[in-house]
């Protein structure tokens, strides 16, 4: 098995080492390169662009009250969907790029999307929100409001000390 190990350098260029180790051993060299290594990297799969708006889904927590939208998520892996504590984040880091060209290849699975992106769009182009009507010329201006008291959905943890 070949290694490949990038090292900054001072004078910030890269260097490169390379190794080969027997593919069941587990070699001091092939510990100590890996050991020294400076960085981690995330590597996700590439949402295709048929499905794309997945990932403006994962990120609005809309998804987590309506349940098209988390049988959506749920469609791409049942498996990973429950591995992932029911965290669409999470599970569009953690699946397969196969896993996800089949879901832009799948038509029904589209619709299913497009039609849950529809449900979604409607939702926040709304006019007859509270918020809205009655401040209708503070729209630019963000809220967040942060109560111990109130968890919004079990992917999304809320550390919260006691009071007293």
């Amino acid at each position: 098995m070949t290694i490949l190990a990038l090292n900054l350098l001072a004078n910030g260029a890269w260097a490169s080492q390379f190794t080969e180790t027997p593919y069941n051993t587990n070699s001091n060299k092939e510990t100590r390169i890996m050991s020294d290594w400076p960085f981690t990297f995330s590597v996700t799969p590439q949402i295709p662009a048929r499905i794309e708006t997945l990932r403006e889904l994962a990120y609005n927590l809309w998804w987590c009250w309506n349940d098209s939208a988390i049988s959506l998520f749920r469609r791409l892996d049942p498996a990973l969907w429950e591995e992932c504590q029911h965290n669409p984040v999470r599970l569009l880091r953690r699946i397969k790029q196969s896993s996800l060209i089949a879901a832009a290849n799948d038509a029904d699975f589209c619709n299913h999307l497009d039609s849950v992106m529809g449900q979604l769009n409607a939702y926040m182009d709304k006019g007859d929100r509270w918020y809205r009507k009655t401040y209708p010329n503070e729209e630019s201006n963000l809220i967040a409001y942060f109560s111990a008291e109130f968890g919004f959905h079990e992917s999304l943890p809320i550390y919260s000390g006691g009071l007293g």
